[in-house]
């Protein structure tokens, strides 16, 4: 599951939300920060990644930590990466600016990241409550799975 979200983190990634912002925005990255705000997770998903990795969580707790710590990264990459975006492409004029052919294609490809992202949270939200059952966490150690999810285009 760290993995699967860190493909999110991908700047290679064509259907990534960041990616598909700079191209709209020609690549100038003063204009893709106004509408996507700062690129800030990818190292501290590597410095986190990294630890997991090293130290394979042995134990309950160490597990616990571990998926609590992915947990406030999808949580963030949502917020930060995905439902501010949105809101604040809705109307932009820089997506209005486009011409309609051009607009379509990153609509389209907006389209494929949203549809993307919304099953790696439902399959992420399964897992944690498949984990927290699995494992009897209480009501007080229970990792959450509420999120909200992107609106339609």
């Amino acid at each position: 599951m760290e993995k699967r979200f860190g493909d999110f983190l991908n700047q290679q990634d064509t259907i990534n939300l960041r990616n598909i912002i700079s191209d709209i925005c020609g690549r100038n990255e003063e204009e893709v920060s106004k509408l996507s705000g700062p690129e800030y997770l990818s190292d501290y998903y590597g410095l986190i990644r990294m630890r997991h990795l090293k130290e394979n969580p042995k134990t309950n707790t160490a597990f616990h930590l571990a998926l609590t710590e992915l947990h406030q990264m999808v949580y963030s990459y949502s917020r930060n990466y995905v439902l501010d975006p949105f809101r604040r492409l809705n109307g932009s004029p820089v997506v209005g600016q486009l011409q309609p052919h051009e607009r379509e294609h990153y609509q389209e490809r907006m389209k494929q990241f949203q549809q993307r992202w919304v099953r790696f949270l439902d399959d992420f939200k399964e897992f944690v409550d498949q984990t927290n059952h699995a494992l009897q966490y209480d009501y007080r150690e229970a990792i959450g799975t509420h999120f909200e999810y992107p609106k339609p285009l």
